[in-house]
């Protein structure tokens, strides 16, 4: 039975300065004819007979659009334009079919159709292909985003996973872990400005007292001024150094270990719960020691004085959960680390020291 089908094909003109014309086709009983619409009643204005015709596919180079192909016939050549690659496709395979028949070939229909149906494979096979290595790309990009925690790389790459719809768990968990990211920055910033803000008010005290001091009114206490143990610079000299003052409790008992000759042993890991007891802070939502409490800690076992920066990095390096508050396993494994890493149990000794009946801390 020769096949039979109709519908709507662009047609090529026939010189270039013409246009694409759209006219309604049907296929059957040997022909090709085609008319300006669907309306039954319209007379064909072109037939084309399929005796010793072919037909075949058109790149979009020579056809000058997509999804075209090209029926030649003894009487005349055909370039015609679908909508898409099944459209194509399918008139194709029906007039490959119908010329078949018409010069008596039956025997090369089912090759043909079985040709086509591997060629359409092959380039569903391919576009997979690109896909998947697309979205194993973009799954790096986060993968690196994530590893370097890099919240502009990290956003970059979510929006990328966006715009071609990639979605999953893993997406899922990218913007999980960016929120955090972004919530663990927003305290950081938090933290660092509260205590910038108070190193800001307690240099504004110092100064003020010693301004006292300069113009007779309220002698400022010298034994204050010792604990104290800050330089003010003189108008004259601009290059020596401010030092952060410290708070007069803290100062006293850096002073009392600056003095021990000997430390004794070093601080067992339940002297290093005791020693967080003594200085955590109780919330609603548990206890843990903040950064500023971390920096008086650090200030007295150490013996340094003020260096913000590097009470942060250290704050930093405790804080394993990155989320500017630190529980008891941190504390401990923290100053356990240290020792491990330094070479050194220094500061364990100087700890065991502070916690002495000697001392009273507790």
């Amino acid at each position: 039975v020769a096949p039979a089908m109709f519908g709507y094909l662009k047609k090529k003109p026939s010189n270039s300065s013409g246009r694409w014309r759209k006219y309604y086709y049907v296929l059957g009983d040997g022909k090709l004819c085609y008319k300006n619409s669907d309306d039954p009643k319209e007379k064909n204005i072109g037939e084309i007979s399929l005796v010793g015709a072919n037909v075949s596919l058109v790149n979009d180079k020579e056809a000058g659009k997509k999804y075209c192909f090209k029926l030649l016939s003894p009487a005349q050549c055909l370039v015609l334009h679908a909508r898409n690659t099944k459209h194509m496709r399918e008139w194709a395979a029906m007039l490959y079919h119908a010329v078949g028949i018409a010069n008596g070939g039956r025997h090369i229909i089912e090759y043909e159709r079985l040709r086509l149906l591997e060629e359409e494979a092959r380039e569903n096979a391919l576009q997979m292909q690109q896909v998947e290595e697309e979205n194993a790309y973009i799954v790096d990009l986060i993968s690196k985003a994530i590893q370097s925690e890099s919240i502009t790389d990290l956003q970059s790459a979510l929006d990328i996973a966006d715009s071609v719809g990639l979605c999953g768990e893993f997406i899922e968990y990218s913007r999980e872990y960016m929120a955090k990211l972004e919530n663990n920055q927003r305290m950081r910033e938090a933290n660092l400005q509260s205590m910038e803000t108070t190193r800001t008010n307690q240099e504004e005290t110092v100064v003020e007292e010693y301004e006292e001091t300069t113009d007779g009114s309220a002698p400022m206490d010298e034994s204050k001024r010792i604990s104290r143990k800050v330089v003010v610079p003189e108008p004259e000299e601009e290059d020596e150094e401010e030092e952060y003052d410290l708070v007069d409790e803290e100062i006293e008992v850096v002073e009392e270990v600056e003095e021990g000759s000997k430390w004794g042993p070093p601080a067992s890991i339940e002297d290093l719960k005791s020693f967080y007891i003594f200085f955590v802070k109780k919330t609603a939502d548990g206890e843990y020691i903040n950064v500023m409490q971390f920096s008086t800690i650090w200030r007295m076992v150490t013996g340094e004085r003020g260096n913000l920066f590097k009470e942060m990095q250290m704050f930093n390096k405790f804080d394993t959960q990155k989320v500017g508050a630190m529980n008891e396993t941190d504390f401990v494994n923290g100053w356990m680390n240290l020792a491990i890493t330094s070479g050194s149990d220094e500061y364990l000794c100087r700890i065991k020291y502070l916690l002495g009946e000697d001392n009273m801390l507790l």
